[in-house]
């Protein structure tokens, strides 16, 4: 995996406050379930992974995690961002919130403007799933540099209909059609990892 340079795309903030949406609970516990099953690499004390939902149905607006952010300790409010707008032909991505969403957000970003089905995305770091791509995971085509658009195309090549799909040499995305159906399809691809 590369070595983490921070975010690659600009940041616009559109407003600079505290996300309050209820459902930011449920993704603080499946933060917590990820730094327990070790589905999120540490580096420096914090965690390559990240989490996003939808915030209603047929918009591409979703919250995600800040940029950096750990999944071990405990997570306050204002580590979540809210994105408004992607852009992936100019690489800007416009925001509300007090901190650089995740330098995933363009991978978050296809999934939801193009699997309608889809309302919360989970993206994590294991060596054991990621190396586990004998065992009918669908898996991106090739390596491509965290962050960037053409990571996020490479996903998009094999999104059709999969909820889980590794992404060569880097992670995995467990897609659901709530928090907690992402949440328990990571855990199914974890245990299938095992058998």
């Amino acid at each position: 995996m590369d070595e983490w340079k921070g975010v690659k795309f600009k940041t616009v903030f559109l407003k600079k406050e505290v996300q309050t949406d209820l459902r930011i609970e449920d993704l603080k516990y499946w933060i917590s379930r990820f730094g327990f099953y070790d589905l999120c690499q540490p580096f420096a004390g914090r965690s390559y992974g990240n989490m996003s939902f939808r915030l209603k149905p047929g918009s591409d607006e979703f919250i995600i995690t800040s940029t950096q952010q750990g999944f071990r300790e405990d997570i306050t409010d204002d580590k979540f961002v809210k994105v408004v707008e992607c852009d992936m032909e100019n690489i800007i991505v416009k925001v509300e919130g007090l901190e650089l969403p995740s330098s995933e957000t363009f991978a978050h970003y296809v999934v939801y403007k193009n699997r309608p089905d889809i309302n919360a995305v989970f993206h994590g770091h294991c060596t054991k799933i990621v190396c586990s791509t004998d065992i009918g995971f669908c898996t991106t085509e090739k390596r491509q540099p965290y962050g960037t658009v053409e990571l996020a195309n490479e996903v998009l090549k094999v999104l059709d209909k999969e909820n889980f799909i590794i992404i060569k040499d880097h992670g995995f995305l467990a897609l659901g059609k709530d928090i907690d159906d992402a949440g328990k399809v990571t855990l199914r691809a974890y245990q299938k990892c095992f058998q």
